[in-house]
């Protein structure tokens, strides 16, 4: 179940396009990240969930307990940076996103051979949607040379897993 301090705004949406999954956020979504402080997804956010492979559905289908874990994850995967202190958007790097959302489906109460699968696969399979985000959002490749990670990814990597 989520909880008020970590996830402090109600989830809102409407659903876009039936087969294609797609959500529309009504209202802003919040989720408060050990590793990168308040993470807020902006009203109007489009997110298609959890991007599993149709052969697995059985087992994950795209909507699940992880729902508002994959939602704060599709952000973080099309923005690629966060608010710093309420002052600055800073870059965040894949692997604090999909950090991010263990953390998040862990603070949920998701079982933990769920998120892990769920994160290994984004592990494997991210990649590709990273790039293709970031080349969508500035019309050119992702770069080779990554910016430094947050300020306070290292100094929070004990939260649960």
């Amino acid at each position: 179940m989520m909880t008020a301090a970590k996830f402090p705004l109600p989830l809102h949406t409407e659903t876009l396009l039936e087969e294609e999954r797609t959500l529309r956020l009504l209202a802003p979504f919040a989720f408060e990240s050990s590793l990168l402080g308040t993470i807020t997804v902006e009203a109007d956010f489009h997110t298609d969930l959890a991007s599993i492979p149709r052969i697995f559905w059985r087992i994950f289908p795209p909507a699940g307990k992880y729902t508002a874990a994959a939602i704060i994850h599709d952000w973080l995967y099309w923005n690629q940076s966060t608010r710093y202190n309420d002052t600055a958007d800073v870059r965040i790097r894949r692997e604090q996103a999909d950090e991010v959302f263990i953390e998040a489906m862990c603070e949920i109460g998701v079982g933990w051979l769920t998120r892990h699968t769920i994160y290994r696969a984004v592990r494997l399979g991210g990649g590709t949607a990273w790039a293709g985000n970031y080349k969508s959002r500035t019309g050119y490749p992702y770069p080779k040379k990554h910016s430094p990670l947050h300020p306070d990814f290292y100094r929070n990597r004990h939260i649960k897993r």
